[in-house]
């Protein structure tokens, strides 16, 4: 068998391992031992290739992110927003805002989606009451 039928195999092998539910680091780990070997790329490269790609800080982030995530959900504070919404707004839609600072003015304007009926609306006013603003915006979304 050529290198690309070979290639193929372990790819679904590999892709089977994840559907079995191994852990991904091992999942990647093992697809690229097993390449490897298979290119004739000597296993000590593998290591400094790691090596690099992890001393690369932004790789960092998606981890965080996930962390972050999963301390919002542990503290509660993503039910606590969700209600605040709920009862800022009155209504369990979904809500698209957006606010746009024009000198001393405020444009604010809302999006929200209520089964097939989706509303709009948008108010101006003054920079110094934005909280007046939400409320009108919101009040028309409840009307």
């Amino acid at each position: 068998m050529d290198n690309s039928t070979w290639v193929w195999l372990i790819s679904i092998g590999i892709t089977a391992l994840f559907f079995l539910g191994v852990p991904i680091f091992l999942i990647i780990g093992l697809w690229v031992v097993a390449i490897s070997i298979l290119i004739d790329f000597t296993l000590a490269n593998v290591g400094v290739t790691l090596y690099e790609g992890l001393n690369f800080y932004g790789l960092l982030a998606l981890p965080l992110f996930i962390l972050t995530g999963d301390l919002i959900k542990a503290a509660g504070i993503a039910q606590r927003l969700s209600d605040f919404a709920y009862s800022f707004l009155g209504c369990q839609s979904p809500v698209g805002a957006h606010a746009v600072v024009e000198e001393s003015r405020i444009r604010m304007g809302a999006v929200s989606f209520l089964s097939d009926t989706v509303q709009r609306t948008e108010q101006t006013g003054d920079l110094r009451e934005p909280i007046l603003l939400g409320e009108a915006v919101a009040d028309q979304l409840r009307a």
